[in-house]
C-alpha cells in the first residue's frame, strides 16, 4: 500500500520548511487517516504545531516510516522504543531515503521534528545535514510536561518565523565553552572560505551583512539563511555550515532577518 498521496507538482524549493511528527501509542480503534489516528495531547500539539508553521509535513511511524498524514491507515501496536540500535539505525535509513524519493534534493530545506530521540538520533537528523538541510528539534531535552507546555497555544512562541519584521534576537548559546568550540573540524566544502576568513580576523567581533558573507563565501546563502534564525545557530551536531564559524573560534551572538545581519563573537578561554 502507497503510503502518499502523490499529486504531482515541482519539488520543494530551497527553504521550504518541513515538520516531522513522531508517532505515539494512543490511538484510534478504527482506520483514521494518519493525523486524526493518534489521539494523545502530545500529538495533538506536535500537530498543531507543524500544521501552523510548516510547508508540509509527514508522521515518523515506527510501522509505516515515513506516512502521509491524509492517509487513512489501520490501527497498530509497534514502537522504536525498546528496539536495538541497529534496528533505529535501519529505520533512520529507511526514512531518509523515503524523503528523498518524496521531496528530491534535501539541500536548503529546513526540517523540524518533534519526536523523541529514538526518532532522530540514529542517523536521521545527522543524514538531512549531511545532505544540505537544517534541523531544529524544538523540544529535545524537555520532559513530558514541558513538551505539553510548549505545544500548549500560547505559551511559547513559534522557534522560526516566516513574515513580518523580525528584530535582532540572541541565538542559541551553544557549544558552551571555547574547548568545545574549537574542538570542531573546519569544514571541507562550500563554507570553507568563511573559516579561512574567520581565522585570520585580528578583531573579536565581526558584524556581518548576509551579502557580506556570501562575498567571503562565494556562493550566494540559501533561502533558510534569511528566513530562519535557526540556520545561524552555532549547533555543529545538526549545522554541518556552523562548523565554518565555530571551528575557527567564534560564535553567532544575534542575528537580525530584516536587516540580513549576523554577528559573530571569538570565544576566549
Amino acid at each position: 500500500m502507497p503510503r502518499f498521496k502523490r499529486e504531482g507538482g515541482d519539488p520543494p524549493s530551497s527553504g521550504t520548511v518541513v515538520g516531522l511528527v513522531g508517532c505515539v501509542k494512543m490511538k484510534q480503534s478504527a482506520p483514521s487517516p494518519a493525523k486524526d489516528l493518534y489521539v494523545s495531547p502530545l500529538f495533538r500539539g506536535q500537530r498543531q504545531a507543524v500544521e501552523g508553521r510548516c510547508d508540509r509535513w509527514f508522521i515518523l511511524s515506527a510501522k509505516h516510516r515515513l506516512l502521509d498524514p491524509e492517509l487513512t491507515i489501520e490501527p497498530y501496536e509497534e514502537a522504536l522504543h525498546g528496539t536495538s540500535r541497529r534496528h533505529k539505525q535501519s529505520w533512520s535509513a529507511a526514512v531518509l531515503a523515503e524523503l528523498q524519493a518524496e521531496l528530491g534534493d534535501l539541500d536548503g530545506l529546513h526540517f523540524e521534528i518533534h519526536a523523541g530521540q529514538d526518532y532522530y538520533a540514529y542517523g536521521l537528523a545527522d543524514g538531512l545535514v549531511n545532505a544540505g538541510a537544517t534541523v531544529a528539534l524544538p523540544t529535545k531535552g524537555l520532559t513530558l510536561g514541558q513538551k505539553l507546555a510548549y505545544y500548549r497555544e500560547g505559551e511559547h512562541p513559534a522557534p522560526h518565523t516566516r513574515s513580518g519584521p523580525t528584530p535582532s534576537r540572541p541565538l542559541p548559546d551553544q557549544p558552551q565553552s571555547s574547548a568545545k568550540l574549537r574542538g570542531a573540524r573546519p569544514p571541507d566544502g562550500k563554507y570553507r572560505p568563511l573559516y579561512d576568513h574567520l581565522h585570520r580576523l585580528t578583531q573579536d567581533r565581526w558584524d556581518a551583512a548576509f551579502d557580506e558573507v556570501e562575498a567571503v563565501t562565494g556562493i550566494r546563502l540559501p533561502a533558510s539563511a534569511r528566513n530562519h534564525a535557526a540556520w545561524w545557530a552555532n549547533e555543529v551536531a545538526t549545522h554541518s555550515h556552523a562548523r565554518s564559524w565555530v571551528a575557527a573560534g567564534f560564535r553567532t551572538t544575534a542575528v537580525n532577518l530584516t536587516r540580513e545581519q549576523v554577528t559573530f563573537v571569538r570565544v576566549r578561554s
